[in-house]
């Protein structure tokens, strides 16, 4: 192993790279569902649609996650191929830099091509979870406006279809496209909302889909659309709370390997100062 001035410089931009990549895959805020975006003349998701033969394994597994988050498994195979390569060729670079032999660089960009092939994987799946806590969310203030409209005097169908108009987000999105598909055609709220319930796999939405059934045949529900707003409220708080903990603690390794990886950097700096002064 060469390991010279330039063998450090390669080894810090490495740990920094690494703190970056810890920081991309953590969970963040949900961005606006792109409905739609996806074409069929998007020419990344032909290229996609090329590569998919190559890459079938876990897709059963990833439509559930692929459907929350609006994404075609097309465009995921065309970024598992793209982050590969680029991951790839990244190390591969930095290992050449640090290794005299063939035999390291190789084995740093296979790691890092497999690293590069899981994550836009693994992306997906905590962008979809994001997308469940966010509507976990929005159905708690949903059920809450509309409480507040029964109480006012309103049946729980009408308070339902009016609250949802009150809100803003990708999360409202899909809750007012269920109320208008309701209203536009043969299939009842209770199963618009079921079909939300079975695409998050939610609890809240199941019961408020129950709830909804029970009240467009006219029946009364054992639990009231005020009780069941309000014992999910204390729920998602508790619940943001965990999430909120959770995420404080993964940042503590990636934001220690981009501070640590520039204190060294610049001791590296200062020392080798010192010695060019020596000499």
């Amino acid at each position: 192993m060469a390991f010279g001035s330039t063998s450090i410089v390669a080894l810090l931009a490495a740990l920094f790279a690494a703190g970056l990549c810890g920081l991309v895959v953590l969970p963040r805020q949900s961005e606006p569902l792109r409905i739609g975006s996806i074409t069929v003349g998007d020419r990344r998701t032909q290229l996609g649609a090329s590569l998919l033969p190559l890459a079938s394994r876990n897709r059963e597994a990833l439509q559930r996650p692929l459907a929350i988050v609006s994404k075609s498994h097309e465009l995921l195979v065309y970024e598992k191929f793209l982050y590969t390569i680029a991951f790839s060729a990244l190390w591969l670079v930095l290992g050449a830099l640090l290794f005299a032999n063939l035999w390291g660089p190789l084995a740093m960009a296979v790691a890092a091509g497999f690293l590069g092939w899981r994550l836009p994987e693994q992306k997906v799946k905590t962008e979809a979870e994001n997308q469940r806590h966010a509507m976990r969310q929005a159905v708690t203030v949903y059920q809450e406006l509309a409480a507040a409209a029964v109480a006012g005097g309103a049946n729980t169908h009408a308070a339902l279809t009016k609250a949802v108009d009150f809100g803003s987000g990708p999360q409202w999105v899909r809750l007012r496209s269920s109320v208008r598909t309701s209203l536009t055609s043969d299939k009842t709220l209770s199963e618009e909302i079921q079909s939300l319930a079975n695409l998050y796999e939610l609890a809240e939405l199941e019961n408020l889909a129950t709830l909804l059934a029970v009240s467009e045949q006219g029946g009364v529900a054992q639990q009231s659309l005020e009780d069941m707003s309000t014992n999910q409220s204390k729920t998602a708080a508790q619940e943001a709370l965990d999430v909120a903990e959770k995420n404080s603690s993964r940042l503590v390794i990636p934001i220690g390997l981009l501070f640590g990886s520039f204190a060294l950097f610049m001791l590296f700096v200062v020392f080798d100062g010192l010695n060019q002064i020596n000499i």
